[in-house]
């Protein structure tokens, strides 16, 4: 009995040993190549205890019994202190979902998946951005944004932290598993973990061989870290070939420069046809938009020719710290020429690095903003549509559902607040012309008509009883003791009869900005500026929110209900009360431009009207 007593409790150690926790942290997956059929599975030893024997269990089911362990982990060291272990697996079948832990020696992680691309040209809806350095809040808020997205991979355009030390990095890794999205499945809490397309930046010039040592990227295959890992292209499916590529090669790297070079003129013409979109990244743009940066980096200009001859479609840079599209163009000596049909850029990185003045003007920008945000991207065989979503909408924005992203490749999530870009409104949306370069989609980039109305009413109430007039309206959670809300209004006799109103924002011009996140309700009774109370500001219904974290415009995407009471306003079947911004628990309140200044909130409207015959 006693022989049999200790079999079991051997047993039941081995079982639960087998289930320990690894000494290992910051799991990551990495496409560089191949990522129908491979992909990188990195990750960290974590604290000082010492491991061995680092591998990755992994299978196409949830039936743990039927996964393969992997070979041996590659160790690879970041600034001689931060190990790291990568796994490259290989013969994956396409489209498929694959559920891994790390292992070492002392036990496994808790499990994760991911999907591999498509070897078809399905629907694509993806995340372009970089430049996180700084600012760890904003760039947290960025992370949380793309689990809300569920993507099918991210593409970062260098700048990851600023120092570029082991301990920065380190605590990137960390922030980079806030982009994982909590998944059950089956009865057990897995991590849908999204594969990352790295770049280097400015900021890690210093060892760009991080791009191996950190990120396990091997573009040359031969098992060492070396510059040349710093550039690579890989196809998704036959949709899209994506080419990552290095303006940080400095003068004592110029056989590195012109060797980078050389492979992008022989590879864009060898392979660039075997997808039908051509997509670049990169840190520093050709032409930045902010004075503050030189007015042109030539080793990113010398691709430009290559660019336009061989059919690039569209392209990330990032480096300056502000966002903007620009019309199809092609090179024209020193700057762009506009063309119907061209390469687009857009860009230019601000996932948490300190914002710029985007105060460069040129006849091919469609439009630039100064603001923190990230890229969301949906491509299809004729289209690719892109969205700029504002970090500070992350608290807002729902969560995709994995049955959502399953049913539906170019799903996207509710609640967030999207730029409102000057002539294409939300979506810039693009389309291949016939000699497969890019043209502006202009039948959907602005779906029907659009109009913006300035508010014919505007005032700040307070919890105490008062009014206030003047050149700004305020919000605030607790301004000395007393509560500020904002009521807005306008008029929509301009709005043309029989509108159906298809989309909907409000702009403010932000003059004192807060970090604290504020709340649009509907309002349900009547009010002027010189008559209302706080207590009609209670109880509407939730239209949007925004953290209006900087200085200029901060955009409210009107959420369906708010879309429906827009509706309903136009239709005559609910009077136009106008909204109230609230604090949505935030005691750092927040100014914004009254009609008195000259600057009012705007309301814009994207419609339709029924055509006559």
């Amino acid at each position: 009995m006693k022989v049999y007593r200790r079999i079991g409790l051997l047993c039941l150690g081995l079982a639960l040993a087998s289930q320990a926790e690894a000494a290992v942290k910051n799991v990551r997956v990495v496409w560089e190549a191949n990522p129908s059929s491979e992909a990188i599975i990195g990750f960290s030893r974590s604290g000082s205890a010492a491991s061995s024997g680092q591998y990755v269990k992994y299978g196409s089911s949830t039936t743990e019994s039927s996964w393969q362990n992997s070979g041996a982990a590659i160790k690879r060291t970041f600034k001689s202190s931060l190990d790291n272990y990568f796994v490259r697996l290989t013969g994956l079948t396409a489209n498929t979902e694959y559920y891994f832990r790390a292992c070492d020696s002392t036990g496994c992680t808790e499990p994760y998946f991911f999907r591999t691309a498509p070897s078809a040209p399905q629907g694509l809806t993806f995340i372009a951005g970089g430049d996180s350095r700084t600012n760890r809040s904003q760039r947290q808020q960025g992370n949380r944004l793309v689990q809300k997205v569920r993507p099918h991979f991210v593409m970062f355009s260098g700048d990851y932290t600023d120092n570029h030390s082991a301990s920065e990095m380190d605590t990137w890794l960390s922030d980079w598993l806030l982009t994982y999205t909590p998944t059950t499945i089956n009865g057990v809490a897995y991590k849908q973990a999204y594969p990352l397309i790295p770049t280097v930046g400015n900021h890690e010039a210093s060892d760009m061989n991080f791009m191996c040592s950190v990120f396990g990227v091997d573009a040359d295959r031969n098992g060492s870290c070396s510059l040349r890992d710093s550039y690579y292209a890989l196809n998704v499916g036959s949709l899209l070939r994506i080419y990552t590529l290095n303006t940080e090669f400095g003068s004592s790297q110029a056989n590195d420069r012109t060797a980078q070079r050389n492979w992008l003129n022989g590879d864009l013409p060898a392979n660039g046809t075997s997808a039908q979109w051509r997509l670049a990244q990169y840190h520093k743009p050709m032409f930045p938009r902010s004075s503050s940066k030189p007015a042109v980096h030539q080793i990113a200009l010398d691709w430009a020719q290559v660019f336009y001859d061989y059919r690039m479609n569209l392209v990330n840079e990032s480096d300056t710290h502000i966002a903007k599209y620009t019309k199809p163009v092609r090179p024209n000596g020193s700057d762009y020429q506009e063309v119907s049909a061209g390469t687009v850029y857009i860009g230019e990185g601000a996932w948490g690095a300190p914002v710029r003045t985007a105060d460069r003007s040129s006849p091919w920008i469609v439009d630039q903003g100064s603001f923190a945000h990230l890229n969301v991207i949906q491509a299809t065989a004729s289209n690719i549509d892109i969205r700029t979503v504002y970090l500070s909408s992350e608290p807002s924005t729902n969560t995709l559902s994995k049955a959502g992203r399953d049913a539906d490749p170019l799903a996207l999530p509710t609640g967030w607040s999207l730029w409102d870009s000057a002539a294409v409104g939300n979506v810039f949306s693009l389309k291949r012309a016939a000699n497969n370069l890019t043209e502006l989609n202009e039948s959907t980039s602005v779906p029907g008509q659009s109009i913006s109305l300035s508010a014919t009413r505007d005032v700040t109430v307070s919890s105490s009883g008062t009014l206030q007039n003047g050149n700004t309206v305020l919000a605030d959670g607790d301004d000395a003791g007393k509560q500020l809300r904002a009521l807005l209004g306008w008029g929509l006799a301009s709005v043309p009869a029989g509108a159906t109103v298809q989309s909907a924002s409000i702009k403010l011009n932000v003059v004192d900005p807060s970090s604290g996140s504020y709340n649009l309700h509907a309002m349900n009774s009547s009010w002027s500026e010189t008559a209302a109370t706080y207590a009609q500001t209670s109880g509407g219904t939730l239209i949007g929110s925004v953290v209006p974290s900087s200085n200029g415009s901060a955009s409210i995407t009107l959420n369906a209900a708010g879309v429906a009471m827009l509706q309903a306003w136009l239709n005559g079947s609910m009077v136009n009360h106008g909204v109230v911004l609230s604090s949505g628990g935030s005691s750092n309140g927040v100014d914004f431009s009254s009609r008195e200044s000259g600057n009012a909130a705007q309301l814009l409207l994207n419609f339709t009207v029924p055509t006559t015959r």
